[in-house]
């Protein structure tokens, strides 16, 4: 049995969602799994079972997910403070893995500080995803972490990795799967090529996600078809559809609108559901690279802008890739395999 710690910080989802699914695939292999976050969003969305905190003055609030201890940091934390808060972990735990899961600050922010003196015994994993070519510009000449094992899931190409590995593995995305809200539901449920049932994602920062929301508004107000529209945000932006993972209900849409973030777009193409991107341009992720690759690998997915969102939804849906397999593996049992082969 492994002993895993997966520091997974973040305002989003996403961070959280990723190590839920590799915390999942730990437990279900007998494995031990203790994740530290900060996303409020995610403390707020995600059916936790709530159990006793920690005695720590930084973790505000505990909670568990099928087996899984999640603990959650309050939400202005320094980077020396978060530094003093994991090394305690790491120190006083029995973890035999310490996984990283962490982007953008703490690759020059709380972890070089933390590796100065993790213990020997303990092996490191560094989670990445497709990192801007103006953030890597940056973090040039930096003093970098070297990492046991880097995993790069669902993104098959970028100059993404700044740091040192011993060893690279990429996988297929990394998706929260179980019976009660299987991914592999989507897949199974029908396609129509013209979609009259369309639902508009909204994420990123509070003003991005009201950006979504008037957008969604104007295309409902001018649009002449007999199309069903829903919203949803992980903010208080429009209409609330409370649910989690929202994978779960892509099986009721005929196509999903949103900007091509990492998690909603691997979710779109692991249950290949069709995926309008209308691409944010970030410091550090790189959302055009993104949209580009998920159109290479499946010819369901389009790219739009908010000129040209009103004509693109309503064309018909082209037909997936045949050499697109009906079901993916998610790739967290990858990444199980390589654990327990370390």
């Amino acid at each position: 049995m492994r002993q895993v710690f997966i520091h997974a910080p973040g305002s989003g989802m996403g961070h959280v969602s990723r190590a839920i699914a590799l915390g999942m695939a730990l437990t279900d292999r007998g494995h031990q799994c203790h994740i530290l976050a900060s996303s409020q969003l995610a403390r707020k969305h995600i059916p936790w079972d709530s159990i006793e905190p920690l005695n720590q003055k930084s973790v505000v609030a505990a909670h568990q997910f099928r087996g899984i201890r999640v603990d959650f940091l309050t939400a202005k934390i320094s980077r020396e403070a978060l530094a003093l808060q994991l090394r305690h972990f790491l120190h006083n735990f029995h973890y035999d893995f310490f996984i990283v899961d962490v982007f953008p600050r703490g690759i020059l922010g709380e972890i070089p500080l933390l590796f100065r003196d993790l213990p020997s015994h303990i092996k490191t994993v560094w989670v990445q995803r497709l990192l801007s070519e103006a953030y890597l510009k940056h973090l040039e000449g930096s003093p970098l972490p070297n990492y046991d094992l880097s995993f790069l899931p669902g993104e098959s190409a970028g100059r993404f990795n700044p740091c040192i590995a011993k060893q690279e593995i990429r996988t297929e995305p990394w998706i929260t799967d179980c019976p009660t809200h299987s991914y592999k539901s989507r897949i199974a449920s029908p396609k129509r090529e013209h979609p009259n049932k369309i639902l508009w994602v909204a994420s990123g920062s509070t003003n991005e996600s009201k950006n979504m929301f008037r957008l969604y508004q104007e295309t409902q107000r001018v649009s002449q078809r007999s199309v069903t529209f829903d919203f949803t945000s992980p903010l208080t932006v429009g209409p609330q559809l409370k649910t989690w993972p929202l994978h779960s209900i892509f099986h009721q849409y005929d196509c999903i609108v949103g900007a091509p973030g990492y998690h909603l777009t691997h979710e779109c193409m692991a249950t290949r559901t069709p995926l309008v991107m209308i691409p944010m341009r970030r410091l550090y992720d790189d959302q055009v690279a993104r949209c580009k690759l998920a159109m290479e690998k499946q010819s369901i997915h389009r790219r739009a802008s908010p000129a040209t969102i009103e004509k693109i939804i309503y064309e018909p849906i082209p037909t997936c890739n045949k050499a697109i397999k009906n079901t993916t593996p998610s790739g967290v049992h990858t990444a199980v395999r390589a654990f327990e082969m370390i």
